[in-house]
């Protein structure tokens, strides 16, 4: 039978039928509630199991604790709209950093008037990712910047590591795309000479040993599908490295 979707491409559409003017009068008779309204962040859970809505809203409120009040909409797709009653609590939580439901990644992103929530693409975090073992003579902007874009997109360098204090590793910030693999190390080459360094990701969720993916354990890897994967305590050293 032909799907009604397809059906319905066909049908002949006359011109009094192809646009609706919102501009020539007011939408009446619609509940205040029903409207549109406060400043709206659209977020997605990258977790493998159920979320539980009212814990995620409740543990959202408690983490934001937004001073004029914010409402909770689920959308599907463990997706949800956070509309705050003001500005300023909406962009201290987008400023914030990560945030997580339990040990699970909370991507955001703010909702613009033209955005359709259902069809926003969220598939991009920013992380802190301190990079350690870098000889003194590679401890500087252009390093960074060449290990920031190797890791992801470069976003900053905490130059406040530059003020009287030398820490044993530099810190960059990257936005990265969470069908990506986590980086653990890689091989600095300068003059001849080769340097490892290795990656520890600040403020990590729950990510797969098997594949290098956040969102999902390496229990439930789509991987032990395909080889032998299997836990074993040696791997313990790889979680202590890749979470800052």
């Amino acid at each position: 039978m032909e799907n009604v979707v397809d059906r319905y491409r066909h049908m002949a559409i006359r011109e009094d039928e192809e646009e609706i003017n919102l501009d020539e009068g007011e939408l009446e008779g619609v509940p205040a509630e029903e409207v549109a309204t406060g400043f709206p962040v659209i977020g997605q859970v990258l977790m493998d199991r159920k979320v539980r809505f009212s814990e995620l809203k409740d543990q959202m409120l408690t983490l934001w604790r937004p001073g004029k009040g914010m409402s909770v909409k689920e959308i599907g797709g463990k997706r949800y709209v956070f509309s705050f009653n003001h500005r300023f609590d909406m962009k201290r939580v987008l400023d914030g950093g990560l945030w997580q439901y339990g040990r699970s990644l909370v991507l955001l992103k703010e909702i613009m008037p033209d955005d359709i929530p259902h069809k926003i693409v969220l598939n991009e975090a920013e992380f802190w990712v301190q990079v350690h073992n870098v000889p003194y003579s590679l401890v500087n902007l252009g390093t960074v910047r060449r290990v920031g874009s190797f890791l992801g997109e470069f976003v900053k360098y905490d130059d406040n590591q530059k003020k009287e204090k030398l820490e044993p590793y530099m810190r960059v910030k990257i936005l990265m795309k969470m069908d990506k693999s986590l980086k653990k190390e890689t091989n600095l080459k300068k003059d001849g000479k080769s340097f490892w360094v290795d990656f520890k990701y600040e403020r990590l969720s729950t990510f797969c040993f098997s594949c290098g993916l956040v969102g999902h354990s390496d229990y439930f890897s789509p991987l032990n599908y395909e080889k032998d994967w299997f836990w074993k305590k040696d791997m313990d050293p790889l979680l202590e490295q890749l979470a800052g």
